[in-house]
């Protein structure tokens, strides 16, 4: 089994179960504002994560996108 390297700084993942201000957090606390900033979008998200059987699960290509999108990403931004 492969190993990952540690990502470059932390990753807050929020999973947004239905009815539980998810919206409200995406539009008013997950802000740029707050040093946050979104690295995949729902579809991204869909199609990397939840689509794929738990057997067919690669997090080398999610891993990719995050490493590439939080280099882009100010030394103050999570």
């Amino acid at each position: 089994m492969k190993t990952l390297a540690p990502l470059p700084r932390p990753v807050l993942i929020h999973v947004g179960y239905h009815k539980t201000a998810t919206s409200w957090m995406q539009q008013r606390l997950f802000t740029s504002r707050h040093g946050f900033a979104q690295i995949a979008d729902h579809t991204e998200v869909f199609a990397q994560v939840v689509q794929p059987h738990g057997f067919h699960f690669d997090p080398a290509g999610l891993r990719k996108r995050i490493d590439a999108r939080l280099n882009k990403l100010g030394p103050n931004v999570t």
